[in-house]
């Protein structure tokens, strides 16, 4: 995710915007995360901006390929994850 922000930091916002049902793949705070649940895990990836950390790889995956839908890549051609 850090590396998607340094490439287009014009889509923050839109990153921001993403949401699935218990929580978002980026956020301004901790709370806007995970709807006020403040206990999840959460780490501070830019000054300003958080990802989750409370989620398993099926869920990292889902929210890095909705990441690359919203700064128009393709998970798997332009952006691969090796979970070794």
């Amino acid at each position: 995710m850090q590396q998607l922000l340094v490439l287009v930091p014009d889509k923050i916002e839109d990153l921001i915007a993403v949401r699935f049902t218990k929580r978002r793949i980026l956020a301004r705070s901790k709370p806007a995360l995970y709807d006020g649940r403040t206990k999840l895990k959460a780490e501070v990836i830019a000054p300003g901006l958080w990802i989750p950390t409370n989620c398993g790889k099926r869920d990292l995956i889902r929210s890095i390929g909705a990441a690359c839908g919203v700064v128009g890549l393709t998970f798997g051609k332009d952006v691969s994850v090796n979970f070794a």
